[in-house]
């Protein structure tokens, strides 16, 4: 990705960008099964309840130590099977939504108050170079792929209940 004050100003837009996404996901997330369990993939609740773990527990944490150290060297696991080992209680949808997004509008907050070049700061994480600003890239292709997992449910199912005769 190329560094450039613009292409960090897309990435702070994008960031801000889930908030507006949870709310409108939030008017059609009543109408699915959100704990259903298909062909050994998540559940539409587990896809949501990644992202926020993902943003509280991995990427914010590494983001504040790529900012804040002088030197940055950590092995982390995937956030799937963070995710999985953290036991996380299951939770109903109307509180995970609005605490994803205010964790977000905190993330949010934070980064607008980092000055443009901190962006470029780099470590090694699982012995690769990565930059705040390729960092933030990758939380964003992660939500957008869970988020796709999602649509493409409930998707699926508005589909399959539509094709039933009535």
């Amino acid at each position: 990705m190329a560094q450039s004050s613009e292409s960090i100003e897309h990435l702070l837009e994008d960031v801000s960008y889930l908030i507006y996404e949870m709310d409108a996901l939030e008017s059609v997330i009543n109408e699915v099964p959100l704990y259903e369990n298909p062909a050994n993939s998540e559940s539409i609740f587990d896809l949501i309840a990644m992202i926020d773990f993902a943003q509280t527990h991995y990427y914010k944490p590494l983001l504040e130590q790529l900012f804040t150290q002088v030197k940055v060297d950590v092995s982390i696991k995937p956030i799937k099977q963070l995710y999985k080992e953290s036991e996380q209680e299951v939770e109903e949808i109307e509180e995970l939504l609005p605490r994803l997004i205010s964790n977000r509008k905190k993330i949010s907050d934070w980064l607008s108050k980092i000055p443009m070049d901190s962006f470029f700061r780099t470590g090694k994480i699982n012995a690769e170079h990565v930059s705040m600003q390729s960092l933030l890239a990758d939380m964003l292709q992660f939500e957008r792929k869970q988020l796709r997992l999602v649509a493409d449910r409930v998707i699926a199912m508005d589909s399959t209940t539509s094709e039933k005769p009535q």
